[in-house]
């Protein structure tokens, strides 16, 4: 639970920078306005909302599905945003084939973008409500009141080191033998992926009474 929902507490912080800087640090040329930037971000907190209604409805028909398959979308999410917003580059290495070039539209990259930060924010929220009433179930009889502020705990301790090995990831991969960009967002979308094997391999049982 702690991996990936440090995943959705790292991911906004760092939205601003990606959708700036292309991979050498200069200006990307479809490099989004401050204002932009913000709906962007509103965006991605009202997919949270909804996907945590979608969650709520479904755990209140079954409590143990739902996360894994909310984990998998989130994966798919982070492969859509990664390729998006890494599709952008200045004429620094106009020979670079693997990203976009100026004659190339910028519209549909922006789009992809968009739909990307909304699968992370529906698909990532949603997991974080399926999760923390998975984590009560397979508990039980313990106190959801423990059960909650340890999950949550582990979430934020995993944020801080996301953040922190994103913000070095950002700042220190040689702009020639990669780019920081797709090391961060790769790292955030394998850890999301580990947590999904881990939760299809786990054999999760529940004394819950059924309701």
């Amino acid at each position: 639970y702690g991996l990936p929902m440090g995943v959705l507490w790292a991911l906004p912080i760092f939205v601003s920078q990606l959708l700036t800087f292309d991979r050498y640090g200069a200006e990307s040329y479809i490099s989004w306005s401050a204002a932009a930037i913000g709906w962007a971000g509103l965006v991605f907190q009202l997919s949270g909302i909804a996907g945590s209604f979608i969650a709520q409805r479904l755990v209140h028909l079954n409590a143990q599905d739902g996360f894994g398959g909310f984990l998998g979308g989130g994966v798919i999410a982070l492969l859509i945003f990664l390729l998006a917003t890494t599709s952008s580059a200045s004429s620094s290495n106009p020979e670079s084939t693997m990203y976009l070039y100026y004659g190339q539209s910028t519209a549909s990259v922006s789009i992809t973008i968009v739909f990307g930060l909304m699968g992370c924010g529906l698909c990532l929220t949603a997991a974080r409500t399926a999760g923390i009433k998975l984590g009560s179930s397979v508990t039980f009889p313990a106190d959801e009141v423990v059960v909650g502020p340890v999950l949550e705990w582990s979430a934020q301790l995993w944020g801080v080191l996301m953040v922190t090995t994103g913000s070095w990831m950002m700042d220190n991969t040689d702009y020639e033998y990669g780019d920081g960009r797709i090391c961060f967002l790769g790292t955030l979308a394998a850890a999301v992926a580990f947590s999904v094997v881990v939760t299809v391999l786990w054999q999760h049982r529940t004394k819950r009474p059924v309701r």
